[in-house]
């Protein structure tokens, strides 16, 4: 059964993420799906090393 677009399980952060997300990996045309994945890929370990640079790495809860 594919997932609702609207779906309540998202939270307000997976809101924030996306569009962070969706500002870096749309900054230039997408060459291929391939492409899309990857930008996708390496812009969301980008976030996620910024938050360890931000906690220090300290422990985080993901939910």
């Amino acid at each position: 059964m594919p997932w609702p677009p609207r779906s309540p399980d998202l939270t307000p952060l997976n809101f924030f993420l996306w569009g962070y997300v969706k500002s870096s990996v749309f900054r230039t045309p997408i060459n291929g799906l391939d492409d899309l994945k990857t930008r996708i890929t390496l812009q969301e370990l980008k976030y996620r090393l910024d938050i360890l640079r931000a906690t220090k790495g300290a422990h985080i809860e993901v939910s």
